[in-house]
């Protein structure tokens, strides 16, 4: 969507007026996703977390460091490591 005129001429107020309130509600969805987001990403690090301290008897710290250093090591985001181990978890359940 374009507000405004060609050129170097400005906005004028009346499309100002009307962009702001949209521009407000688009940051605020947009800023909603990606709490959403990085909520989810919290969830899957701490149940990733609760079985590797589960099956590796260590500690919550320790078992973050793990995560975070596979995350650096593979150059993956630390998200992507926590579906693995949950994955492979949820496997060895079934089998």
């Amino acid at each position: 969507m374009t507000i405004g005129r060609a050129g170097d001429q400005g906005f004028d107020s009346r499309a100002v007026q009307f962009a702001l309130p949209v521009a407000r509600i688009v940051g605020a969805v947009i800023e909603r996703d990606s709490l959403q987001e990085e909520l989810r990403c919290r969830k899957l690090m701490e149940r990733a977390k609760g079985i590797l301290q589960q099956n590796g008897g260590i500690s919550e710290e320790d078992a973050y460091l793990q995560l975070r250093k596979q995350s650096r090591q593979l150059r993956r985001p630390v998200a992507d490591i926590a579906r693995e181990i949950i994955g492979e978890a949820v496997l060895r359940k079934t089998a």
